[in-house]
């Protein structure tokens, strides 16, 4: 969401305040009429987290729910994601360095909402990763809105198969071995893990679109690439294409 000048120095002004406490407290507040309005963060443990009381989520207006990061990581994490979609407003986080972690730099992103394809966007988790560039693509390319995935960082190794099970509940399935492929099949892919982590759409031609993460949760070098899929036969797991409710 775009999100006024003032209103983001706002932002940052809290969650520096909070993060330089000891121990850190994340900041809590909303947009609501293009303004912030920091609110008391209730959580048991607010080095931890953060809760809102109830009768400030029913303040008139509210365009985002907000909290901070004290020290980041500067992307949400699962249980972040889990919240916004029950929500059903877009989130800001507000990353901001602490007396641990002084050079951490301070930002504001947001994640939720309607997706869009933006190959200008750095990496990062959960915001602008290889299943956002799917969701952007096929909002962008086809008016289909694909259901977000919570997901935590690196789940692949803990025992999660979001790929694989998320599939059906998006209306894909997978194409049989040789089939041929239409532009927007999306291929699977294992990159140094046990399960499929990894996917991107075929735009024909031989190429590819997809966006690559790297040791990090959040590098802003790593943007979206097109590329040939040559490259990456050894890594592909398998198509599969989107297919509308009958």
């Amino acid at each position: 969401m775009e999100l006024e000048p003032a209103a983001r120095a706002a932002i940052l002004a809290h969650a520096r305040r909070l993060a330089a406490l000891d121990p850190p407290e994340e900041a809590a507040g909303v947009i609501a009429n293009a303004r912030y309005i920091p609110l008391e963060n209730i959580a048991r443990d607010r080095s931890r987290g953060f809760a809102l009381d109830d009768i400030h989520l029913k303040t008139e207006g509210i365009e985002a729910i907000v909290h901070s990061h004290p020290g980041g990581p500067a992307y949400p994490s699962g249980h972040d994601m889990r919240q916004q979609i029950g929500c059903g407003v877009p989130w800001l986080v507000a990353v901001a360095p602490t007396a641990s972690r002084p050079d951490c730099p301070e930002e504001v992103f947001g994640f939720g909402g309607v997706p869009k394809l933006d190959l200008s966007c750095g990496y990062r988790h959960g915001v602008d990763d290889c299943y956002s560039l799917i969701r952007g693509y096929y909002q962008t390319h086809h008016g289909i809105t694909l259901p977000d995935v919570p997901r935590p960082w690196e789940w692949w190794h803990d025992g999660l198969d979001l790929y694989t099970d998320g599939l059906g509940p998006a209306g894909f399935r997978r194409l049989p071995p040789g089939a041929a492929l239409a532009p927007g099949d999306v291929f699977l892919a294992r990159v140094r893990a046990p399960v499929v982590n990894h996917a991107g759409v075929w735009l024909g031609d031989g190429l590819i679109l997809h966006h690559l993460g790297g040791a990090s949760g959040h590098q802003p070098e790593r943007l979206p690439r097109k590329e040939p899929a040559e490259r990456w036969l050894k890594f592909i797991d398998g198509w599969a294409r989107h297919q509308p409710p009958a």
